[in-house]
């Protein structure tokens, strides 16, 4: 097998984790009053100013979200799991709870799930809160109570908009969901999905305080992959792993998404699993972990690092090289403001590299999706689209950079990176070094 040459960046990006040659600071997870840190009137200001800026844009005179992210970015609302759509109700919320946000408003209304709006209210006083009068978008109460409900629902929200004065204009809404139109339409509302787009282009760029929460989920993740560096060695489980980084999820001042991570081990690792088990780890195994599931102020982390269990044989070290350098190339000459999708993708190695025939059979095997309060944001990108239809690269966006490639014997290597765009390349949010896989003693 031909050597592989560990790439070498241009910048020497890895002592100062920027191209600017500037090293960023990470704060701690709490407040401090000789330092502002987060500041959480400017956070919650700025998304919801951003999210304005888009409806006028769109021409929208309103925006009505049902997808917890979206409560959370315009609204700053409580997170309640149990009613997210992803771990609940499927892709469509039968709308426990929504929020109603008027283009000219100073508040965005919030509707709440019974008597969780008394708690709401006395916490968040940037909201108007009231009860949510379920539209049950999926029929789980059954037909009759679904028609019901959601006339109430469409008169509640009717009047809303009169109440804001924006009753005759078009209303935005965050979900593709046919019964909720014809709803809405049914009342003479206009109804329109451009809601959806108007939000994707206020999250598309992040805010400084944004990006600070991105800075400490980062470092959360980071505590995250050292206790399982820790951990590896012969007879621990996956399962294990997904354990351990939970638990320095909440330890280090985050949060998670409970079974939200990857860790795959030997055979698991190529083609990778994406998921977790309850095998146990042999000596010689390859070991990676994507602690995915670790958020701060609800911003998701994803990131990836590759580990051995014992010492790692030469065929797992040039796999290794080859995917630390499609990890690297693509930022280093591709990466800045004013470029667009294709100088990163164009650095992706094509689909028969890996003997594949088309680029969707691999479109996962190199990849970049934007990141914030949800996990797939502008801008995603990959050989299989950006090259023949690329969009602009734009400063504070934020993405993440996954390459992987297996080594020709069974198991595979993994890594990927958080990244944010500046106006003459980019800032590195992770860490972790990568000029060499991490061999685990035992």
């Amino acid at each position: 097998m031909a050597q592989e040459e560990a790439y070498k960046p241009e910048s020497g990006r890895e002592r100062s984790y920027s191209k600017e040659g500037v090293l960023r600071e990470t704060f701690g997870t709490g407040q401090c009053w000789w330092q502002e840190r987060i500041n959480m009137d400017r956070l919650r200001r700025e998304r919801r100013e951003k999210t304005r800026e888009q409806l006028k844009k769109y021409g929208l005179g309103a925006l009505l979200c049902f997808r917890d992210c979206n409560l959370i970015y315009v609204g700053s609302t409580l997170r309640l799991p149990y009613l997210t759509e992803a771990e609940s109700f499927g892709p469509v919320p039968i709308g426990m709870r929504y929020l109603l946000f008027g283009v000219n408003a100073e508040k965005p209304i919030h509707h709440e799930h019974g008597a969780i709006a008394e708690q709401q209210a006395a916490h968040a006083p940037w909201l108007e809160v009231r009860h949510a009068l379920q539209p049950l978008i999926e029929h789980v109460a059954g037909y009759e109570a679904a028609d019901s409900c959601g006339r109430r629902f469409v008169e509640q929200i009717k009047g809303e908009l009169e109440e804001m004065g924006v009753l005759n204009e078009p209303l935005g809404i965050d979900i593709y969901s046919p019964r909720l139109e014809e709803m809405l339409r049914d009342a003479s509302i206009k109804v329109t999905t451009k809601g959806i787009d108007a939000l994707n282009d206020a999250k598309e760029t992040k805010t400084q305080d944004e990006i600070e929460c991105m800075r400490i989920a980062c470092s959360i993740a980071e505590a995250a992959l050292y206790g399982v560096r820790k951990a590896i060695a012969p007879g621990v489980r996956e399962s294990d792993l997904v354990r351990i980084m939970n638990d320095a999820a909440y330890r280090c001042g985050g949060t998670s998404y409970g079974d939200g991570f990857v860790a795959a081990s030997g055979p698991n690792s190529w083609p990778n699993i994406r998921w977790f088990t309850d095998r146990m780890i042999r000596p010689g195994d390859v070991v990676f972990v994507d602690a995915y599931g670790v958020r701060y102020q609800q911003y998701h982390t994803c990131y990836y690092r590759s580990f051995v269990c014992g010492k790692a044989w030469p065929e797992i070290k040039e796999a290794f090289k080859k995917v630390a350098r499609w990890q690297r190339e693509p930022l280093d000459k591709g990466c800045k403001a004013g470029n667009t999708t294709a100088d990163i993708a164009k650095w992706f190695p094509p689909a028969d590299e890996w003997g594949a025939k088309t680029e969707a059979a691999v479109s996962g095997n190199a990849l970049c999706h934007g990141m914030g309060l949800s996990h797939f944001e502008r801008p995603l990108i990959s050989r299989e689209w950006s090259l023949k239809h690329p969009i602009p690269l734009r400063e504070n966006q934020v993405f993440l950079i996954e390459t992987q490639v297996g080594d020709g014997l069974g198991q595979g290597v993994r890594l990927e990176d958080m990244v944010r765009v500046t106006k003459t390349g980019y800032e590195l949010l992770s860490r972790w070094p990568i000029d060499e896989i991490i061999e685990c003693p035992y």
